[in-house]
């Protein structure tokens, strides 16, 4: 049942289909745009969508200027420079092209636009004074699902550390799902952003302030991205496929802005921090370990998420055995795409778990996780998944 009081936000135009990037200049002229900040990293220029962008764009006679300086795991010195580019050329709406990353930029750089101050100044739940400028979002990436979403990531370029701000002020105005814009994804992105998306859709539908509004879209992305990615691995070309994981990201993000996400979240970004691992990668491999610690205090939701994830009801099954069976689903799926059976193959050793034990515990996510662990659990879950034993998961 949800929290009482329950308050939405639904604030995101989506705009899907084949092609629908060549409307982005008639879009921005219903915001009376003209002068436009596009937010975007050196992969998408090579690729060439920033140009069919700035295409669009000049074909309304609107004048932009273009910032490429995004990173796979945005800073502030980008965002800062970003800012620069802003100020600089008066704008009046923002455009992101790319992946989360970009888009988080991009959210980044319009509350600093229309507020001032640091990206730290932010941190937490409903910090924003002022909505900022226009917002587009154009995801080439089915991951994180950040066009639709009021949360933002974002890394202190001196510490490293995330800083992760929520507020429905962030959230874009418009956002632009064209799946010819993800053909050119290489195979390595795919996976790390579609095991992101898939991970939205299952921590979303378990978080404890889940409700009727997200829980039909956490388990319908779950479902869509289980069903496609294994698609789109073996056959990069398949355009359905690739739609059908766009809509699967922007339904889990939609899912995730309705409700959160949990422990595997908030696990993911001290793995990142230290050991330089891409979030969605650093998110799956612990996933299953917390599925399996959540389950007791959420078994039939878990039995729920192994159907969507394709597992098999025997005759007289409970939902306890189902829920485990999900979590293993999981793992098999993560290896058929042949990401390594434990974070141990990846350079994760046990003498910073302390570290990044206390410093998942102070991620804002682990607060809507349906159990929050101590500081033991926590270690446990991080031993579990650095040597690839989901029994350590088990257990409250």
């Amino acid at each position: 049942m949800p929290h009482d009081p329950l308050t939405l936000f639904l604030k995101t135009a989506v705009h899907y289909g084949k092609g629908r990037l060549s409307e982005l200049g008639s879009l921005l002229r219903c915001f009376n745009a003209s002068r436009v900040l596009v937010v975007t990293d050196r992969g998408i220029i090579v690729a060439g969508i920033a140009e069919k962008c700035t295409d669009a764009i000049r074909s309304e006679g609107i004048h932009f200027v273009l910032f490429d300086g995004v990173e796979p795991n945005p800073s502030t010195d980008s965002v800062s420079k970003s800012l620069a580019f802003a100020k600089g050329e008066a704008v009046d709406a923002i455009v992101a092209v790319g992946g989360g990353s970009c888009i988080d930029a991009a959210k980044a750089t319009n509350v600093l636009l229309a507020n001032g101050g640091q990206v730290a100044d932010y941190r937490g739940l409903n910090q924003v004074r002022r909505r900022g400028l226009p917002l587009v979002a154009i995801p080439t990436t089915a991951g994180s699902g950040s066009e639709m979403t009021s949360y933002m990531l974002i890394s202190d370029s001196k510490t490293h550390q995330k800083i992760v701000c929520s507020d429905p002020k962030i959230i874009p105005d418009t956002a632009i799902l064209d799946p010819t814009l993800t053909l050119s994804l290489p195979v390595t992105m795919t996976i790390e952003t579609g095991v992101d998306a898939l991970s939205n859709g299952i921590e979303s539908y378990v978080s404890n302030v889940s409700n009727p509004y997200s829980e039909p879209f956490s388990l319908r992305a779950t479902e869509i991205i289980a069903k496609n990615i294994l698609r789109v691995y073996h056959k990069p070309s398949d355009l359905d496929a690739r739609g059908q994981m766009l809509m699967g990201s922007n339904i889990g993000g939609l899912a995730v802005h309705l409700s959160s996400i949990g422990a595997a979240h908030s696990m993911a970004n001290p793995l990142t921090q230290h050991f330089n691992i891409a979030h969605g990668i650093a998110v799956g491999m612990v996933l299953p370990c917390v599925m399996l610690f959540n389950a007791p205090s959420q078994v039939k939701k878990y039995s729920q998420i192994a159907f969507a994830l394709g597992v098999g009801l025997e005759e007289g099954e409970e939902d306890q055995s189902v829920s485990r069976k999900g979590a293993l689903a999981l793992r098999s799926l993560l290896d058929q795409l042949s990401l390594p059976s434990n974070l141990a193959a990846m350079g994760v050793k046990e003498d910073l778990i302390p570290a990044m034990a206390r410093e998942a515990l102070e991620q804002v996510s682990i607060n809507f996780n349906p159990v929050k662990p101590d500081l033991q659990q926590m270690e446990n879950l991080y031993l579990s998944a650095i040597h690839g034993d989901l029994s350590r998961g088990v257990g409250l």
